[in-house]
């Protein structure tokens, strides 16, 4: 199944002259299929790519080679399991705070946590959760 990418002009005449676009135009819509289905289609799944790109790139000299299409997903994975290990994260410490009871505080000395990284992740949980249409806005 091909998940659909966001619409990429594509013109040759430009592809040929910028060898990045070219890398870009040829391993977006699988890197972007990968990333998609790693993250559940999340909104966030196009930056991560973006930035899978951006990361490869400045490794590059302007030369593609040969192993690009690996250093591509090898990229994507290290920010794939950031992700997905910040929304685990980010899901234990709301679990402490509304179905154990404990102070925002709290939950984050159980997690190890420092507690304005715990903030963070409770506020951005409360803003995906509003977002979904789980809670209402304040």
């Amino acid at each position: 199944m091909r998940i659909s990418t966001p619409s990429q002009p594509q013109t040759e005449a430009h592809a040929a002259t910028d060898p990045l676009k070219a890398i870009f135009d040829k391993f977006y819509p699988d890197l972007f299929a990968y990333v998609s289905s790693m993250l559940q289609g999340r909104e966030d799944a196009p930056e991560i790519v973006a930035e899978a790109f951006a990361i490869t790139f400045q490794h590059m000299n302007g030369t593609e080679p040969p192993d690009v299409r690996l250093r591509l997903f090898r990229a994507a994975h290290g920010l794939v399991s950031s992700a997905l290990e910040g929304r685990a994260r980010e899901r234990e410490l709301m679990s402490l705070v509304f179905d154990g009871g404990l102070r925002p505080i709290e939950a984050a000395e159980v997690l190890d946590v420092p507690f304005p990284r715990a903030a963070h992740l409770l506020k951005s949980g409360l803003r995906r959760l509003q977002t979904q249409g789980v809670v209402a806005s304040a």
